[in-house]
């Protein structure tokens, strides 16, 4: 589809969505065996989710698993079934991210109207915490950002952002080249590509420059922090986020944010120490 003058991302979502509910479709990105945290976690947020979004949203939800060398596939997969089912945006979660980290997910991506956003997490590695957010460092090289080089809160544009939490307005799809993952011209000539996997730039970088390309800059959203799960019982988290509570007044679940605590089941507060 042809961009010329017309970009419907733009338009606001209190014109598009006046008459009827967003339809968001959540796909899990599964390589393996998942992990139990992750598993938990996603059992959580669902539970919540049915509460805190009744009347807001539409939701579809998918997993699609893939061998190693195939995760190309797999995230093509989602984006066009996502597609197919009339989605109005594309969550997509690799399956290994607590997302009960980030109760209002959903609500945080939406409310900052902005076509292609990504969360924060840390790279899975004890040695160095390192967030999963890129800069180019000129040419065709990029390197990884430092804490002191992000958006402060509640985010900001970046140059590339993190794979493994992605959030995607569907129109923005409709004028991006399939497969959305990789460039066409990793194929032979005068052939169509199909799942070829770009050895130049990996699938969150080709991501943003495709955006990039049309006009939309990549936007971290720092109100959406995930814990990294490295194995089992072991999870990286952003500074700031601890690990969840059980609540002393509900038995629901205390998320950590910052500075304070809070209860998703009945609101209770309480200060960080």
């Amino acid at each position: 589809m042809s961009l010329g003058d017309v970009r419907p991302w733009e338009e606001s979502y209190a014109e598009r969505f006046k008459d009827r509910l967003p339809k968001v479709y959540i796909g899990f990105i599964a390589y393996g065996d998942i992990y139990p945290e992750v598993f938990l976690s996603a059992i959580h947020w669902a539970f919540q989710a049915g509460a805190r979004y009744k009347g807001k949203f539409e939701f579809c939800w998918a997993q699609e698993p893939f061998a190693k060398k195939e995760q190309y596939r797999a995230r093509n997969s989602l984006t066009l079934e996502a597609q197919k089912a009339g989605a109005d945006f594309v969550l997509t979660l690799d399956d290994d991210h607590t997302l009960a980290d980030c109760p209002d997910i959903v609500g945080h991506f939406f409310r900052e109207e902005k076509p292609l956003q990504g969360g924060l997490y840390i790279q899975r590695t004890d040695e160095i915490e390192q967030p999963v957010i890129c800069k180019s460092l000129g040419g065709d090289k990029y390197g990884f950002c430092s804490y002191e080089e992000l958006p402060p809160y509640p985010g900001g544009p970046v140059e590339v952002l993190g794979g493994g939490v992605n959030w995607i307005d569907a129109r923005l799809l409709d004028f991006m080249q399939e497969p959305h993952y990789w460039p066409p011209n990793t194929a032979p000539e005068g052939r169509t590509p199909l799942f070829l996997p770009n050895t130049k730039y990996g699938l969150d970088l080709q991501l943003c420059r495709a955006a990039t390309a049309l006009g939309v800059t990549p936007w971290l959203n720092r109100n959406v922090e995930l814990g990294h799960v490295v194995h089992e019982r072991s999870i990286l988290r952003p500074r700031g986020k601890e690990g969840n509570a059980i609540c002393p007044q509900c038995t629901g679940l205390m998320i950590h944010d910052r500075d304070r605590w809070r209860c998703n089941t009945c609101q209770t507060e309480a200060q960080a120490a």
